[in-house]
C-alpha cells in the first residue's frame, strides 16, 4: 500500500535493484520441483531519496487499513511486496503463486522465498 501512494511513501527495493544490481538467483527444490527466482534488492539505503509524500501518519494508517479492509479482495488476491501491485488492473491472483491456498486463506508472498505464504497460519478466528 505505501509503495502505491502518490507519491510513494517507500520505494520498491526489488524494483530499484533491477536497475543496475547483479541478480541473486535462489534455487528452490522444495516439493520435488525446482524453481529459480531473483532475490536481489536495493541495499544502499543511504542513497534512497526522502519520500515526497506529505500525508500525515494518521491518514496513511487509515488509508492502509481502509485499503486492506474495504478494497482488497482476500478471497482471490495476494499481497506481494516484491511486485507492489495494488491497482485493479495489476492485481496478483493468489491461485497463481507457488503455494496452494484456499479461497478462505490469506496469501502474503514472502519476497525472498516465493513458495512461502507468510499468512499461511492465519485462521478465520484470528481475522
Amino acid at each position: 500500500y505505501l509503495m502505491s501512494c502518490s507519491p510513494p511513501v517507500v520505494p520498491n527495493l526489488q524494483e530499484l535493484a533491477s536497475q543496475g544490481c547483479d541478480p541473486i538467483p535462489v534455487i528452490d527444490r522444495k516439493w520435488g520441483r525446482e524453481m529459480t527466482w531473483d532475490c536481489r534488492f536495493w541495499e544502499d539505503l543511504h542513497l534512497l531519496p526522502k519520500s515526497q509524500n506529505k500525508e500525515p501518519t494518521e491518514k496513511l494508517l487509515k488509508g492502509f487499513f481502509r485499503y486492506y479492509v474495504e478494497e482488497f479482495d482476500w478471497s482471490s488476491q495476494a499481497v506481494s511486496v516484491r511486485l507492489a501491485l495494488t491497482t485493479q488492473q495489476n492485481i496478483i491472483s493468489k491461485f497463481n503463486l507457488g503455494t496452494p491456498v484456499t479461497k478462505e486463506g490469506w496469501y502474503i508472498e514472502d519476497p525472498f522465498d516465493l513458495r512461502h505464504n507468510l499468512a499461511a497460519n492465519c485462521v478465520k478466528e484470528g481475522r
